[in-house]
């Protein structure tokens, strides 16, 4: 995304409208890029928790149990956040 938009950023005139444009998308790819990066350590904390549940002392091995619903919370948290990136990114990378 960030390549298609310089490149759209750099094909046009500077000063224009979609120069402007592009580089206001530019600028909202970075935001939500940084945005995902402060996200990123929480969220790999709640995965390495969540696996932990699976594979450790909050699972029994061996067994067919189904995840608890804490468990299957903790996984609709972490989607939800994985969705609203994708979200910012597509949105961002519009033409």
């Amino acid at each position: 995304a960030r390549q298609d938009l310089i490149a759209r950023r750099d094909g046009a005139a500077a000063g224009s409208a979609a120069r402007t444009q592009a580089d206001s998308a530019v600028a909202r790819l970075t935001r939500s890029e940084q945005a995902f990066v402060q996200q990123l350590v929480p969220a790999q904390g709640r995965l390495l928790q969540l696996y932990n549940s699976f594979n450790g002392s909050g699972a029994q091995q061996g067994t067919l149990y189904p995840p608890t619903p804490p468990m299957r919370a903790a996984a609709r948290e972490i989607r939800a956040s994985i969705d609203r990136v994708k979200r910012e990114v597509a949105v961002v990378s519009r033409p």
